[in-house]
């Protein structure tokens, strides 16, 4: 098949198969793996056996060049963005589609490399959404160690923050996009602000967290969710309050936040996880 029609016969597969696109973004050991098994379960998802990655090779993958766990090391090899090619990535939806089920649904995909490759695959994997995973670096650390004794820690420690540094510099970059950068950069600085010696006030930080935000035309019919794994709810509360932010509780124990310097309408609530001892938010 010639490359012309190689890339007319993704497309149109694309728009037959596909209702969009959700990629997973966390590091390795974050437990992006245990989500992906969840997020199967639902009759909607269409996924792969294994990480997309493994099933392509139109753009480069750390396994053939052996920087498993690593690959931030060669950013030029493995970082993409909007401006990278096109044409690669209908290569890639042409690859993946001999893998994927042929029953039209929701496409989900875990690789490594989507956490520095989100503009990538928003610009060309369209309809796109995201959902982004974090770990404690000094868990994701111990965990890649017992698996990797090769790598250093000071080696996997550099992964983590090279890899999130960016994935925050994309998320604000998505953000622009829809005129959404100033609350991307406040959300960014605050989270940079409570984060301490001890993780973030309230939350265990050696849990995973997880989120999602789709952003619609324009940044309208925007909407986000996020799970955090909650150590005390006083703390939360009180941080809240410190901000000068007062939510307002429902009988069935629903938070709701308006703020005039918030721009949307925030719900949450305290959920307790039996299997845990922390509850989450």
């Amino acid at each position: 098949m010639s490359q012309q029609r190689r890339v007319s016969w993704s497309r149109d597969y694309n728009e037959r198969t596909t209702e969009f696109w959700v990629f997973i973004l966390g590091l390795h050991g974050s437990g992006t793996t245990l989500l992906k098994n969840i997020l199967d379960q639902h009759p909607d998802i269409r996924s792969m056996p294994r990480e997309g990655q493994h099933y392509t090779s139109a753009v480069p993958q750390v396994v053939p060049y052996g920087f498993v766990r690593n690959f931030t090391a060669r950013l030029d090899l493995f970082r993409l963005t909007e401006a990278d090619s096109a044409t690669a990535a209908l290569r890639t939806q042409f690859d993946w589609s001999f893998v994927y089920p042929r029953e039209k649904g929701i496409k989900l995909e875990k690789s490594s490399t989507d956490i520095i490759r989100a503009r990538w695959l928003q610009a060309h994997f369209r309809p796109s959404r995201f959902i982004t995973i974090f770990r404690d670096p000094y868990a994701v650390c111990a965990s890649t160690r017992r698996r990797y004794p090769r790598l250093t820690i000071e080696d996997i420690a550099r992964q983590w923050k090279v890899a999130h540094d960016l994935l925050f510099e994309d998320f604000q970059y998505l953000a622009a996009q829809v005129g959404k950068e100033e609350e991307a950069k406040q959300g960014i600085e605050l989270l940079k602000e409570r984060t301490g010696g001890k993780g973030l006030d309230g939350i265990d930080v050696k849990k995973p967290m997880g989120g999602y935000v789709f952003a619609g035309p324009n940044g309208t019919d925007s909407y986000g969710a996020f799970m955090l794994p909650i150590k005390d709810e006083k703390t939360i509360l009180d941080l809240l309050a410190a901000e000068g932010i007062k939510p307002e509780k429902s009988k069935d124990g629903l938070y709701t936040i308006k703020d005039d310097r918030i721009k949307v309408p925030v719900f949450f609530r305290f959920v307790a996880i039996a299997v845990t001892e922390s509850a989450y938010a």
